[in-house]
């Protein structure tokens, strides 16, 4: 599994396109390649109407959900990563496109964030073969679900990916535990199944 994955993390730096915009991809950031991982494009495919929303893109790594958040009309954007080398990622990518409204975080999931939010995009690590952290995968995103409703406006979601490499009942339980409701869009790709929470409180 780890072979399989390691070019998300273990590359030269490059250029890349996704959904249309060209973005550098730093050596040590995860790529958002859709020839490795769906897990960004699945986020990417099934955005809501964001005019005039305040977002929140949480594990921004290049910073491309940011990005097109801003250019499909978003108020404002926070973009946060606990990566030194993905926020320096991000705000290479957002000088060149000369956008305004999206602030870098540097932050522990929500450690450093403050406000309320329309939409809270979260593409998270899911290897822990990959990702090499102290703390399990499946750890992170139930910290992160349990703070995320207080960061939630009224009638406010979470767009959560996943993919089957992880089991994805443990986090359907975790949202349950939550009193989350959601939504569930599967995707068969790379021979495997990659998914897309939509998560609300209301």
């Amino acid at each position: 599994m780890k072979n399989n994955f390691d070019r998300l993390l273990n590359h030269k730096p490059y250029d890349l396109v996704i959904n249309g915009e060209k973005i550098a991809v730093n050596e040590g950031v995860f790529a958002p390649d859709s020839a490795i991982s769906n897990s960004t494009k699945i986020v990417l495919d099934n955005l809501p109407n964001l005019k005039g929303k305040e977002i929140l893109d949480m594990g921004t790594g290049t910073g491309i959900i940011a990005i097109i958040c801003s250019k499909k009309g978003a108020q404002k954007v926070i973009a946060t990563d606990v990566s030194e080398k993905a926020i320096k990622n991000a705000q290479e990518n957002i000088k060149v496109k000369n956008i305004e409204n999206i602030i870098l975080v540097r932050s522990d999931l929500y450690q450093n964030v403050a406000g309320k939010f329309d939409y809270i995009f979260a593409n998270l690590p899911v290897l822990d073969e990959i990702w090499n952290m102290n703390e399990k995968m499946i750890s992170i995103t139930e910290r992160f679900l349990t703070d995320s409703g207080q960061h939630l406006k009224p009638f406010g979601k979470v767009f959560l990916s996943w993919f089957s490499v992880s089991p994805i009942e443990e986090i359907q339980e975790i949202a349950t535990k939550l009193n989350y409701r959601y939504e569930l869009i599967i995707e068969e790709k790379l021979d495997f199944k990659w998914y897309l929470l939509i998560l609300s409180l209301d």
